[in-house]
């Protein structure tokens, strides 16, 4: 279960395990047992969040001292209810606090696979003239839209918060595995969190997803509840009926990206085969960059500008 953290992350002066989750709306302490192992008091609040497809209390904090790289942020927490029995496993023990899309789209961010970090810029690197670029949708998650086999426009989540390759929306899924009988499917047997019904995983040499052809990539069908994906969105700007599926940070592994969250632009560029193995296939092993194993942890580089929320305590 890969992560992107924020290296040297405090609150209060205390380190804390702090991560990057494109695919969460909110900057949030990952439960109510880290900010008592924090000794961080905490009051409920009576606004109720959305949390994984699924309704649920929160609590605030009060105004942290915040620190990360040479930046020194005060700011208030949500502490997140994820003991309700309701909510998928969050894997607790990976992370302290988790920090959301909108806390870093106004960065123009370089997503480095090959050294696994991910760092700000000034301005876009001028090789990315050449890539695909898809647009950012109005959002509090990283949504890129994108154009349907038949036409129709969809969208596709950018979470790295999710360790997979890609997973594909049910109806997305079921038009693809039919399609390949023959895929190799993985030895390793994964349960959905809601009702522990099992998950098929099948390696994926080829997929395409709208204008983006990824190969040598895990796929599975995303069980998510899909009226959670572009939930926060204007009408205008969400297609909640042709969400299309996720890609997690195994399938960033698999291109060049730079999001420019700020003009909401993304520009991806996909890497030849073969790819880096994958638990639970017989892959073969490729070459890896100079000191960054496969599987391993991304980090945030300093310089990455967060902007927190302000919500007032209840």
């Amino acid at each position: 279960m890969e992560r992107v953290y924020f290296p040297h992350a405090a609150i209060n002066g205390q380190p804390v395990r702090m991560v990057l989750d494109t695919g969460s709306t909110d900057n949030f302490i990952e439960s109510p047992r880290v900010a008592k192992r924090l000794g961080l008091p905490i009051e409920l609040s009576d606004a109720i969040h959305n949390i994984n497809g699924h309704d649920a209390t929160v609590w605030w904090t009060k105004p942290l001292r915040i620190q990360f790289g040479a930046d020194t942020y005060t700011s208030p927490l949500e502490v997140l209810n994820s003991d309700a029995p309701t909510l998928i496993d969050l894997s607790p023990g990976k992370f302290d606090v988790d920090i959301g899309w909108p806390a870093v789209r106004n960065n123009i961010l370089v997503f480095d696979a090959d050294q696994r970090t991910v760092r700000a810029v000034a301005k876009l690197p001028s090789e990315t003239s050449s890539w695909l670029k898809l647009p950012i949708l109005k959002n509090d998650t990283l949504l890129l839209k994108i154009t349907l086999p038949d036409g129709t426009v969809g969208s596709l989540l950018v979470d790295t918060g999710n360790a997979s390759g890609v997973n594909l929306a049910p109806q997305q899924w079921k038009a693809w595995r039919p399609a390949h009988p023959h895929a190799q499917v993985s030895s390793i047997k994964l349960f959905d969190g809601n009702d522990g019904t099992p998950i098929e995983t099948v390696w994926a040499d080829e997929i395409k997803l709208g204008a983006l052809t990824l190969t040598d990539v895990p796929v599975s069908e995303d069980r998510m509840p899909q009226n959670f994906y572009g939930q926060d969105a204007p009408p205008d700007e969400v297609f909640s009926g042709h969400y299309f599926g996720t890609i997690g940070l195994f399938a960033l592994e698999r291109m060049d990206l730079v999001l420019d969250g700020k003009h909401r632009v993304a520009y991806l560029k996909p890497k030849p085969s073969p790819g880096p193995p994958y638990p639970g296939f017989d892959r073969p092993q490729p070459r890896q960059a100079a000191g960054v194993p496969a599987m391993e942890d991304w980090t945030v580089a300093p310089g990455v500008r967060i902007q927190w929320d302000t919500a007032p305590i209840k």
